[in-house]
Parts: structure tokens; C-alpha cells; sequence
């Protein structure tokens, strides 16, 4: 006869019940009656007796179950003994320790969402399993994020146990692949245990500028630079994310007055390369805007012999002439001022001058920082991803301004 001992809990508290499951099996046929009983020890002390039952369980085993309650604290050592009967042969169970007052058991498992964007919130939940005596397990749980190049460990932070779990939410990891541990670190009832770890992969990417300084004349269009996205190769692998089909979208801030931004390809497309990464390019133009000027016209001030003082003047001389008609020479002087200042009205009627009116400044001479955003869209799942790079922008007056 095979006989075996299994208590419910194997450290449960001063004056709590543990129930002692004893099974006998007939190693000559599994589900052939046993019949008596059995004998339950805590080392010479005889803790109790129970009968079989008339049928085996599922495995062919007959089982009883003692329930005992222990009032002493320390190790306890138990163990099972079958009577025998008329068919067959007694026989005991090994010994099994039981400590009263020390701390349950505990495994600790952990579950994540497997792939994240950097800087975006992953999830990680771990779960405290116990050999329960009835009270949960209370405490904390630290994760940590052991480096797959380096083996060094680094604290990813900290979550409080409730109902059996603790969860972390957690933006602070890189781009790559984490390899996460959760480690709970018991309570008065329960000792601490050590998760496996699980894989958190974190997708990235950059985007980086050709040149980070640009010059252009107000009015003109500055040479195009090339901007190169490379993503990581974790967002298709692990994510299930296709950057070449999803894109990512371009835009510009901190243009001058009257500036604008244009790009060759928006959104880029990457391409996956041998690597595994991805990548892509487009070319960023800057366009300014010159002044714009309307024509006005100004006339001369007039002078003192200028317009229709010298005409009043010579209609003054002309109308004495019927006094002095006869003195013919005086007439003649009379005659010759007149024309002249007929001419000099003439001359001061058709003299003026233009000039232009700037209407609109256009794009102001100086500098300014221009920042290009690139952002990656995960969706709902994962969220969205952006990073920056940044030209230096000057702007040169157009000749003759």
C-alpha cells in the first residue's frame, strides 16, 4: 500500500485549522477496495484517526481528510499511518514539516502588454499567488528592468499589492527590449518570492536634419535640406506596427512673418532595410516673402515766382498799357516781361516727382529657430510618438531695401 500526506498549508498562524489530506493506494490495482483506517501523528503525539471511504477518487487514490488545529508555535512534524486490514498491509506516509507562526509561501507571476512606444504608458501587472491560510498577501512588488547587454539591474518602480496583484504603469522605458522581473517582497503572514522574467520591447525612432543651419535673401526660397527618419526594427516585429504603410507626419514651427514650409514627401513612408529598421527621407524648403511696394506721386513746393504770381503780375503791367501806348519802347519792355513770366507759370505747372509706398514688410531680416516635428500615429493601442529637429534660420534683407 502506498501512503501520502499533504497538508493545506505548511506555515499556518498559532490556533488556525489545517486540514491533513492522507490517500492510500493499492499498488496491486488502482481502485481495488481499502478498506480501515488512518492514523494521523505530530511526531509520537496521535493527532487523530479517520476512516476510508467506501470509493477512490478520480486517481484511484482513497482519500480522508483531518482537520487540526495547532496552538503551538514552531515545526511540527506529521505524518500519515494506515491500519492495514484483512487484504491489506499496513503502512505510514513520509514525514511532513509544518512551522506554526512562520510565513506562507508565495510565487509571484507577471504579465505585460509586450510592446510599447517610447515615452508612451506600458502596463505591467504582477500577481502574488499564496499558500493561503485565508489571509491575503499585503506589501509591495518592485519591478525591475534587467539590461539584456549588460546584465545590470535597474528599479523600473514600485506597486502596491490589492486583491492578489499590483500593477505598474510606466513610461520610462527606452527604446529596445526589457527584460522585466517582478519581486514581492512579503509581509508578516507571507515570505517573498521572485517572478520569471517577460519581454517588454519599446519601438523609437529619430529623425535627423542634413544641415542645421539655413540662409536665404527676404523674397527667395532657401536650398532644400534633407531630413532621414530611421525607425526601430522592434515597431513591426513586436508591435505589429507598419511604418510604411501608417507613415509618419511632418509639420513646422517657429517661421518668421510671411515664411512658409513645404516638403518633397509629408507624410514620409519608410522602408524596412536588411536591418530590420526602417527608413526615409524628404526634403524641407523654407519660403520667404519679399516687400511688397505701391507707386505713389508727389509734386515740387512751389517757389515764389513759380505759377500764377508772375502771370497776376503781367496782367497788372498790360492793363496800363492804354496810358503808356504812346511811349513804345515802355510798351515793348511790358511786352517782353510778360512772356516771360508766362513761361515761368508753364514751367512750374510741369515739373513733379514719384516714389513707392512698402505696403506690406514682408519676411523681417534676422534669425529664427525653425523646429520640423515628426510624428509617428500608433493608434489607441499604442499612442503616438514625436520628435523634433531643429534649423537655424537667418534671413538676409534684398538688395536695395
Amino acid at each position: 500500500m502506498l501512503v501520502s500526506l499533504t497538508p493545506d498549508h505548511t506555515t499556518p498562524a498559532p490556533n488556525s485549522t489545517v486540514h491533513l489530506l492522507a490517500s492510500v493506494i493499492n499498488l496491486y490495482g488502482t481502485g481495488v477496495p481499502v478498506t480501515g483506517n488512518v492514523d494521523f501523528y505530530d511526531g509520537a503525539t496521535k493527532l487523530g484517526t479517520a476512516a476510508l471511504p467506501a470509493t477512490a477518487d478520480s486517481t484511484g487514490a482513497f482519500d480522508v481528510t483531518l482537520p487540526v488545529t495547532f496552538t503551538t508555535s514552531g515545526l511540527h512534524a506529521l505524518q500519515a499511518a494506515y491500519d492495514g486490514s484483512t487484504n491489506n498491509a499496513a503502512n505510514v506516509s513520509g514525514l511532513v514539516n509544518v512551522t506554526v507562526g512562520g510565513k506562507s509561501t508565495t510565487s509571484t507571476t507577471i504579465l505585460g502588454t509586450g510592446f510599447g512606444l517610447a515615452g508612451n504608458a506600458v502596463s505591467i501587472t504582477a500577481t502574488v499567488t499564496a499558500d493561503s491560510n485565508g489571509t491575503a498577501p499585503t506589501g509591495s512588488v518592485t519591478f525591475t528592468d534587467t539590461n539584456v547587454a549588460s546584465g545590470s539591474g535597474t528599479v523600473v518602480g514600485t506597486a502596491t499589492v490589492a486583491n492578489g496583484k499590483a500593477t505598474l504603469t510606466t513610461s520610462s522605458l527606452t527604446d529596445g527590449n526589457h527584460l522585466i522581473t517582478a519581486t514581492y517582497a512579503g509581509d508578516t503572514n507571507y515570505s517573498g518570492s521572485v517572478s520569471d522574467s517577460i519581454s517588454e520591447y519599446i519601438g523609437d525612432f529619430t529623425l535627423a536634419a542634413g544641415s542645421s543651419t539655413a540662409s536665404v535673401t527676404a523674397g527667395q526660397a532657401a536650398a532644400p535640406i534633407t531630413l532621414t527618419y530611421t525607425g526601430s526594427a522592434d515597431f513591426t516585429l513586436y508591435g505589429g506596427l507598419s511604418q510604411s504603410s501608417l507613415g509618419v507626419t511632418l509639420a513646422c514651427s517657429g517661421l518668421p512673418t510671411g515664411a512658409v514650409c513645404s516638403f518633397s514627401s509629408n507624410p514620409i513612408m519608410p522602408t524596412d532595410t536588411s536591418k530590420g529598421t526602417t527608413t526615409g527621407t524628404t526634403a524641407l524648403t523654407i519660403t520667404t516673402t519679399g516687400p511688397t511696394l505701391t507707386k505713389a506721386s508727389l509734386s515740387k513746393p512751389k517757389k515764389f515766382f513759380d505759377g500764377g504770381l508772375p502771370v497776376a503780375l503781367a496782367g497788372v503791367f498790360l492793363l496800363g498799357m492804354p496810358f503808356v501806348f504812346r511811349r513804345r519802347r515802355l510798351f515793348s519792355a511790358l511786352l517782353g516781361l510778360a512772356m516771360l513770366a508766362a513761361l515761368g507759370s508753364i514751367a512750374a505747372c510741369s515739373t513733379s516727382g514719384t516714389s513707392y509706398n512698402v505696403t506690406n514688410p514682408g519676411t523681417p531680416a534676422g534669425s529664427a529657430t525653425v523646429t520640423v516635428t515628426a510624428t509617428f500615429n500608433g493608434g489607441t493601442a499604442y499612442g503616438s510618438l514625436s520628435h523634433t529637429s531643429t534649423i537655424g534660420l537667418t534671413v538676409v534683407s534684398a538688395t536695395g531695401q
